[in-house]
């Protein structure tokens, strides 16, 4: 589970910290503006519920409404990368609880078939489960551990969303 936020918060710090480095930004000062929106997106569990606030902020600090109403809602179809992060982790977890030693070509199919089925997921709680459900038979990893991580799967999840708003 620390792993889990582990990664995520590395994501969300370093790789997201260099890309608003790029773009002229500081991911302190972006975090600090969309503090509420990235709380009230933790404790719920859902991304939707912050989306009209989050462009209401952009467009307050700047960013033009032609490039907020697209930009935004982009990201939110697309920007996953918390769910994947996630959704990985679990499944080589799974992996792992079971004795099955993946190997480099099927990890990376893992997590290339993570990418792709996370694309458009919807943002509410508990989809990220069902993702990991309908992916791991493709690198033989069973059905059946998901029962392992069921009983934290919201909390995991929870922290997924974070580093998704945050992007």
């Amino acid at each position: 589970m620390l792993l889990v936020y582990f990664a995520i918060l590395f994501f969300a710090l370093v790789v997201l910290g260099i890309v608003a480095r790029l773009c002229g930004l500081s991911i302190w000062i972006l975090i600090r503006i969309l503090k509420d929106e990235l709380i009230l997106a933790y404790s719920t569990a859902s991304s939707e519920s912050v989306l009209p606030r989050i462009i209401e902020k952009m467009e307050a600090y700047g960013a033009p409404a032609s490039i907020t109403s697209f930009v935004v809602p982009t990201g939110y179809s697309f920007n996953l990368d918390g769910s994947t992060l996630y959704q990985s982790i679990a499944a080589i977890f799974i992996a792992q609880l079971y004795g099955i030693d993946l190997s480099i070509w099927q990890e990376i199919t893992l997590v290339l078939t993570l990418m792709v089925t996370s694309k458009g997921i919807a943002g509410v709680p508990g989809v990220s489960f069902v993702v990991l459900l309908a992916t791991l038979g493709s690198v033989g990893i069973p059905l059946e551990g998901l029962a392992f991580i069921a009983g934290v799967d919201r909390i995991l999840d929870i922290g997924a969303y974070r580093a998704e708003r945050g992007g």
